[in-house]
């Protein structure tokens, strides 16, 4: 798949939407660029994305630290999807599925009224100036939405992950509770096929708050669950794994920039 199909394939999947106006996004934008002001080089960017036409209303400075492109040359050479030119080519494939059927989900699965609490992200290698690849991951959230509750501008952060391993690419939806907590709804490996494909939703919660430091009662908490409820799952989780102790969980999740 050349640079100019990848362009139109990404396109063509948020080809019926229709985009109402951008006016909504400029506090968004404002705060960006006052962060921007004061954030020190770090291992992160991010960007305000109108996800229909493909073009950074707003992309931090950072970028160039992370990956060498300015954000005038990025402008310049088409934005969003020059962005998405760089990703390595053996990822754009499964990046391109993983897009389409989280948008399926979010449209077809998640009511309308709740889609203002998602959180997304999937990963993937992209290509640095110097020509050489690193592993992102990027998380979104909605900022926009048009009438029919489809999101079409969206917040990015974009994260760099600091190993040269080639990851598989997954695929995450989380929706925020009553108490602030993240919750799995969708979660899909698109490269292979992991003991984490094992897991339900619920125990990937659980390992995730895991790698937090979080103990039973917290995650009983922020789940609305019990800590007896909780202890088992984490049993069950030990023997899907085939693991012997917590710690080889979280070492397993961090190691396969599960998010």
């Amino acid at each position: 798949m050349n640079t100019e199909d990848r362009s139109e394939a990404f396109k063509k999947i948020f080809i019926d939407y229709e985009v109402e106006t951008n006016e909504v996004v400029k506090e968004t934008i404002q705060r960006m660029k006052q962060i921007d002001k004061i954030i020190p080089p770090i291992e992160t960017f991010f960007a305000s994305v109108n996800i229909l036409e493909y073009k950074f209303e707003y992309l931090s400075k950072n970028i160039e630290h992370n990956l060498g492109y300015t954000v005038s040359e990025m402008h310049e050479n088409g934005g969003v999807l020059y962005l998405l030119s760089k990703i390595h080519p053996n990822d754009a494939p499964l990046l391109l599925k993983a897009i389409d059927e989280l948008m399926k989900y979010i449209t077809t699965k998640i009511p309308a009224d709740k889609r203002d609490k998602i959180s997304c992200s999937y990963n993937y290698r992209i290509k640095k100036k110097d020509g050489t690849y690193i592993n992102i991951l990027e998380h979104i959230s909605p900022e926009y939405f048009n009438k029919d509750k489809i999101p079409l501008f969206v917040t990015s952060f974009y994260t760099v992950n600091g190993s040269k391993n080639e990851y598989p690419i997954v695929a995450i939806i989380k929706i925020l509770n009553e108490k602030n907590g993240y919750e799995t709804l969708y979660y899909k490996n698109y490269s292979t096929n992991s003991i984490v494909s094992k897991l339900t939703n619920r125990e990937i919660d659980i390992v995730r708050l895991l790698t937090l430091s979080k103990t039973s009662k917290e995650i009983g908490d922020i789940l609305f669950i019990s800590s007896h409820t909780v202890d088992k799952h984490r049993r069950n989780i030990l023997k899907k794994m085939n693991f012997k102790s917590t710690g080889e969980i979280v070492q397993y999740y961090k190691d396969n920039f599960i998010s």
